[in-house]
Order: structure tokens, then C-alpha cells, then sequence
């Protein structure tokens, strides 16, 4: 009986190590001495966006669904961040200026930090939404393995439709629904938008250094309602990071370390 009880105690406490990540966001990532958090030769994310040192492009950036329909996702709950799971084949086309013939990339999953990890010329915004896809053809696919595209959020009044399409939804883990991704961007209003790409790492560990990350502005919009939904789970959330947030601070700007600007003619 007692060799049965360890077994079953150890079992236990496996399990609840392998949904417990061994990191935490207490000290901003600071801490993780870890995998490829360490290394400074390459560029970790997030950074601080400084367009006027960047290396631009007065063309436009296209960023579009080759799909335009509603999917099924799923809700997981990771503690440090939630993600929307995504349960269909959805296909992105994204063309950084008009000499590319264009990326396309699988959409794997969504996250979000509260506040943002990503800043633009310094500013820190209290939401950020991380869009992360695998490459199937085009160019960027033979420089990064996966791309992350960074949705930065202002907080004006405004209720946002695609958020507003599944917050009441997040009652109980895995729990599926779907979206329409297309309510991020209105037709009428894409010129208006800017791109700034890098290559860079993840956010969370390991930190692996395999990511196109693509930054949007402006930032999309948010109401007071929606924020709090976000901002109770980890920022105002005592008991998470003390209330910090879920967010890594700012890396440096290595020397090698490129951004590219998109902004429209």
C-alpha cells in the first residue's frame, strides 16, 4: 500500500510540474538564465520600436487572410498567458512590399500580455495580442521558421468587435468557440496601417531565436470593460508576479539587429 501511495503521490506531483511552468514574470524575465535567454548575440524580443533608426520602406504592406471566414478555436488556460488554439486550417498571406511576391503562414495559436511586451518609440501599451504562424511558402520562410505578428492595443472608450466576439466566452479551460479574425481590420481603413518587422526571439523561455516578428501600428482599439477582463488576470492580479503583469521587459538593440519600417506612400 505504501510503494502504491508513492507512486501515485509521484505521479501527482509530475503532473502538476508539467503545467506549472519552472519561470515566472516576478522580476520582468530578468531571471531566466536559461536556454537561449542568455544570448546577446542575437536579437532577443521584445524590443522598444524606434522607426527613425529603422531601415525603411515607403511601400505598401499587405497583411490579409487568403480565407475570409469564421473558425473554431479553443481556450487554453497556461496561467502566464491564455491561448486561442486554432482547430482549422487558416491561411495568411502577408506581403511586406511590392518587389516580394509574399509570405504565407499557417495560423498556429494567439496570446496575450497585459501590459505590452512591445513598445513603439518607448510607449508602453496595456495590452498586446501575439498572432504566431508557421511559414508554408514565400520568401521569409528560408529566414525565419515561424512568424509572430504583435497587435498593440490603446485603451480610448472604444469596444473592440473581435475581442468583444469571445472575453464572455473564457469561463472554463478548453472551451471551444469560434471567431472571425477579419473584425481585426477594417477594409476601408488597411492603408492607414504601418509594419515594423526584425528578426528576434521568443518572449517566454527557451527564447529560441527563430521568429519574423511583425509589429502593427497604430494600436487597435479597446474599451475600459474589455481591458479589465485582461488586466484581472495578471496586472491587478496580486497573486501573479505581485501584480506586475505577464510581460518580459524591453531587450537591447543588439548592433547586427535590423528593423524594418513599412509605412505607406
Amino acid at each position: 500500500m505504501t510503494y502504491r501511495l508513492l507512486g501515485i503521490l509521484s505521479l501527482f506531483f509530475a503532473l502538476v510540474s508539467a503545467a506549472v511552468p519552472f519561470w515566472n514574470y516576478n522580476k520582468g524575465g530578468k531571471d531566466w538564465n536559461f536556454g537561449g535567454c542568455t544570448d546577446t548575440s542575437v536579437q532577443q524580443a521584445p524590443i522598444s520600436v524606434d522607426y527613425r533608426k529603422g531601415r525603411g520602406f515607403t511601400a505598401p504592406f499587405y497583411f490579409f487572410p487568403r480565407f475570409h471566414k469564421s473558425t473554431e478555436v479553443e481556450y487554453v488556460d497556461l496561467e502566464w498567458t491564455f491561448r486561442l488554439k486554432m482547430l482549422e486550417e487558416y491561411i495568411y498571406t502577408v506581403i511586406p512590399f511590392t518587389i516580394y511576391h509574399g509570405s504565407t503562414f499557417k495560423l498556429q495559436y494567439i496570446e496575450f500580455h497585459a501590459p505590452s511586451e512591445h513598445r513603439l518609440m518607448g510607449k508602453e501599451y496595456p495590452l498586446e495580442m501575439q498572432m504566431y504562424g508557421n511559414y508554408t511558402e514565400g520568401v521569409d520562410k528560408h529566414i525565419c521558421k515561424e512568424i509572430a505578428i504583435s497587435f498593440l492595443f490603446e485603451n480610448n472608450g472604444k469596444t473592440n468587435p473581435f475581442l468583444s466576439q469571445f472575453l464572455h466566452k473564457l469561463t472554463r479551460n478548453n472551451t471551444k468557440f469560434n471567431v472571425t479574425l477579419e473584425t481585426l481590420f477594417q477594409i476601408d481603413s488597411v492603408t492607414k496601417y504601418h509594419f515594423y518587422g526584425y528578426k528576434g526571439s521568443r518572449t517566454v523561455p527557451y527564447c529560441d531565436y527563430i521568429l519574423c516578428w511583425y509589429i502593427i501600428d497604430p494600436p487597435m482599439d479597446i474599451s475600459d470593460a474589455q481591458l479589465k477582463e485582461f488586466n484581472k488576470r495578471w496586472k491587478d492580479n496580486k497573486r501573479f508576479a505581485e501584480g506586475r503583469g505577464n510581460n518580459r521587459e524591453v531587450q537591447e538593440m543588439i548592433e547586427t539587429a535590423t528593423v524594418y519600417t513599412f509605412r505607406h506612400p
